[in-house]
């Protein structure tokens, strides 16, 4: 569970904190923005390995027992999450219309998973996932002025759909692997 909880503290210090403390444009003064950003990735990496191994070692007592239908819930609502995400490295239509659909498209992911799983380690990763879209949503709003992007053709939205259905696939494949039960039958 250390593991699991350093990771957390590691992407919450690197996302929020410098989020919070305005401190992303001095990092970028002083190191570059290629600096900041090759930083920014390293601690992602290593907050996301911290993560995934913490989640597969912990065994935490159970909170609470998952819901009758929260299988279904999750097949329902992940394919949408997933597409949201992608929407950051996906140019579409996506972020005309909806402002933070990374940050969306993880509250997605956590509620069905907390829906899920009820385990003290899910509670943590899923719980503080939820925290972390729902505080990245409201300091970004404070912070910064919305002006809707501009329209792109439809064909990128075509593109972020299906990638996001085949990235879904792909997820519920590896899923066993990455700590989660195996989905499939």
């Amino acid at each position: 569970m250390v593991l699991l909880i350093l990771g957390l503290l590691i992407f919450f210090a690197s996302h929020l904190g410098v989020r919070a403390t305005g401190s992303r444009e001095a990092l970028i003064e002083r190191f570059g923005l290629i600096g900041y950003r090759a930083a920014h990735s390293v601690f992602g990496i290593i907050a996301l390995a911290l993560i995934v191994i913490g989640y597969q070692q912990a065994s935490g007592p159970d909170l609470w027992y998952p819901l009758e239908k929260g299988r279904s819930i999750a097949h329902a609502l992940m394919p949408f999450a997933v597409i949201l995400v992608l929407s950051a490295v996906i140019p579409s239509n996506l972020r005309r219309y909806l402002r933070f659909p990374v940050a969306w498209g993880i509250v997605l992911w956590a509620l069905s998973h907390l829906a899920n799983r009820g385990n003290l380690e899910s509670v943590l990763l899923f719980g503080a996932m939820l925290i972390y879209a729902l505080a990245t949503m409201i300091l970004t709003a404070q912070q910064e002025p919305w002006s809707k992007p501009p329209a792109r053709r439809a064909f990128r939205d075509v593109i972020l759909i299906g990638a996001g259905f085949v990235a879904y696939v792909l997820a519920v494949f590896a899923h066993d692997w990455l700590g989660g039960p195996y989905l499939i039958g």
